[in-house]
């Protein structure tokens, strides 16, 4: 609500309130005595609520616009990457829809973005030729409802419309499944690109003894590595695309996504080697060009681009005869090898640093869906 003062002038009061910085003063038609100071009181919030509505309702700022200047000022309130993807999404598929509309702010209604969502199912992709997921659609809807709930708590708007909107069903939407490795296959995988020499094998031999992030892996540090007690700590986090954006250390995911994690000592022996290794090049290149990265690309530098790692991948496990996976789907198979092995689900979800094991459950886990031969037995007597 537009904020007030209740000024006594001239044995009158006034309700005294500012609209675009302008001050302005308004007679409450109430004389100044004991008695009408609540009255006062109670009739200066009624004009100050029907002024704002008067606002909302002339107000000539569009729905573009407000985005263009809400992305501008909210880039500190966001971590860099979750602004930079805000921006993508905004720029490339909000935007462009909008800007042919020229829509008021307060012509905004649900049914207004229940449409905009139906069109991203069928024609949202920027090639034209069809439409987006239902989670990409779902993001876009989380970023719309992000930024009008800010113009709603600003008074720019009286409700957020996004609320009431509805998304299209998806039902002929095939969820298409992640592919993840077997034991044997992960061991194939490390064996290969340990005996082709590639620089990529301390990263696959940490993803897949800890079911790691790609960020945090590529955030990892060499004095993140607890060689004393076979640790390694979790403090930080690379995201984004930009190159700008993606050289940044961040704190983790969430809160429990920083934790430490205990590692096998023959994994550990491969970080010593590897550690000695990084000491001789850092000799030749110098140590700021590896920055302490435990991860790094083949000529000693940090990656930059962190859909690098997922490339080389690609190629080894094409050479070793394996189907395309990335280090999600490793990090998946950490996480379905562990339950196989009858690992309790909180212990999954601790490994994986999910702030509830729910999320573990839902994405990662496996859980067998056939009932167990004893039930019908035991059921069978109980019944008869």
């Amino acid at each position: 609500m537009i904020k007030g003062n209740l000024v006594a002038k001239s044995g009158r009061y006034y309700a005294v309130y500012r609209i675009n910085k302008k001050q302005h003063w308004k007679s409450l038609g109430l004389p100044v005595n004991g008695r009408n100071k609540k009255k006062a009181e109670q009739a200066m919030l009624e004009l100050l609520s029907k002024v704002e509505q008067e606002q909302i309702l002339h107000s000539t700022e569009t729905l573009v616009g407000y985005l263009e200047n809400w992305l501008k000022e909210s880039k500190g309130l966001f971590k860099p990457s979750t602004w930079e993807s805000y921006g993508k999404t905004i720029n490339g598929k909000i935007l462009p829809y909008f800007k042919t509309r020229n829509m008021l702010l307060n012509e905004l209604t649900p049914g207004v973005f229940t449409e905009y969502f139906q069109y991203l199912k069928e024609l949202g992709r920027s090639d034209g030729r069809g439409g987006l997921s239902k989670k990409t659609v779902t993001n876009i809807k989380n970023v719309l409802s992000s930024a009008l709930e800010d113009a709603r708590r600003n008074k720019i708007i009286d409700v957020n419309p996004i609320f009431e909107s509805r998304l299209p069903s998806f039902e002929n939407e095939i969820k298409k499944e992640r592919v993840f490795y077997t034991a044997d296959q992960l061991k194939k995988l490390l064996d290969y690109a340990k005996s082709s020499g590639s620089h990529m094998y301390i990263y696959l031999l940490l993803s897949s003894h800890s079911g790691l992030r790609r960020g945090e892996l590529l955030a990892l540090k060499w004095s993140c590595i607890d060689f004393k007690n076979n640790a390694v700590h979790i403090i930080q986090n690379r995201t984004g695309s930009r190159k700008e954006v993606t050289k940044l250390l961040i704190t983790p995911k969430s809160k429990s996504s920083v934790r430490t994690l205990i590692l096998p000592e023959s994994v550990m022996e491969e970080l010593r080697k590897e550690k000695l290794r990084h000491e001789e090049l850092d000799k030749i290149l110098g140590p700021s060009v590896g920055q302490d990265y435990v991860v790094r690309t083949v000529d000693g530098t940090p990656y930059s681009s962190l859909n690098g790692p997922n490339r080389v991948l690609d190629r080894l496990a094409k050479a070793c005869g394996l189907p395309h996976t990335t280090t999600h789907g490793i990090r998946h198979s950490v996480a379905s090898m562990l339950d196989e092995s009858g690992c309790e689900i909180r212990n999954i979800s601790v490994q994986l640093g999910h702030q509830s094991v729910v999320t573990t459950e839902r994405i990662y886990v496996h859980r067998n869906r056939t009932s167990n031969a004893e039930n019908a037995v035991i059921l069978e007597k109980l019944i008869g």
